[in-house]
């Protein structure tokens, strides 16, 4: 799998960096300050295979889209990927390997039916809609 970092602790500028250390998962940055940044090598389920998932989130009552909603996904072995649906509410996550994978559409002050949607892909490529109540 490959993989992809992400902050753990954010907010933090014009950092001087005293130590570094590493261990399988996490590099530990240490701070003139006392403070000590972390980031987590957090696995990314694409490119483990040729299947995808895509879809879109509609209104509800109606069948335009919504655009700039963001959906988790989350796989095999702990994986974890971002996407926002484009302009129309379309979205894709490609070359993903076979398995369980969850996804999971996020907005303030939206709710969305289903709240998640579980696939199992095995070789195959599959399709998922939700529908979005938004202000």
């Amino acid at each position: 799998m490959g993989s992809s970092w992400s902050a753990v602790n954010t907010g933090l500028t014009n950092l001087y960096v005293d130590a570094l250390a590493i261990d399988s998962t996490t590099l530990y940055a240490g701070t003139g300050g006392s403070g000590v940044f972390a980031m987590t090598n957090a696995d990314t389920c694409l490119g483990t295979g040729t299947s995808r998932i895509r879809g879109r989130i509609t209104r509800a009552g109606g069948r335009r889209g919504v655009p700039g909603i963001p959906l988790t996904l989350d796989g095999p072995g702990e994986c974890t990927n971002l996407v926002t649906t484009g302009a129309r509410g379309f979205f894709v996550f490609s070359t993903l390997g076979n398995g369980d994978y969850t996804l999971t559409p996020s907005q303030a002050g939206c709710t969305f039916s289903p709240p998640s949607q579980d696939v199992m892909l095995a070789g195959q490529n599959a399709r998922v809609h939700f529908v979005a109540t938004c202000p």
